[in-house]
């Protein structure tokens, strides 16, 4: 199957078609929210904040960079194609945030809660 470029949507196949589950996956990303496909700058692994730099490429973000979004793919080589998510909701079951606060990026290029430079989302619960 192929898929649009940024948004990771899934075009419309020829052929016998599970339409369910094609519908399906569109709503599921759609509701999630946008990403954008880039290419790493260095190694990046999921949920890490990234920039992007005047290279086109995606770059970990910290408390001292501009972050643009949250880092989607599993662990992402330098060179190789991955997606990040720039907005809408994101969802990690390990995650214990406290909702309705702020998150923050460290100098760890890690999400946090303590306050660390600018705010670049809001727990709406523990686990979002």
């Amino acid at each position: 199957m192929t898929y649009t470029k940024h948004w990771n949507l899934p075009e419309m196949p020829t052929g016998a078609v599970d339409w369910p589950a094609l519908f399906n996956d569109v709503v599921d990303k759609v509701e999630v929210g946008p990403t954008i496909k880039l290419v790493a700058g260095e190694t990046l692994t999921i949920r890490t904040p990234f920039y992007i730099r005047s290279d086109g490429k995606a770059w970990k973000a910290s408390n001292s960079t501009d972050i643009r979004g949250i880092w989607q793919s599993a662990s992402t080589a330098l060179g190789v194609e991955g997606f990040g998510q720039v907005g809408g909701v994101m969802t990690y079951a390990s995650w214990t945030w406290t909702k309705g606060g702020l998150i923050y990026a460290n100098s760890s290029n890690a999400l946090t809660q303590t306050i660390s430079g600018q705010a670049i989302g809001i727990a709406i619960s523990a686990t979002e």
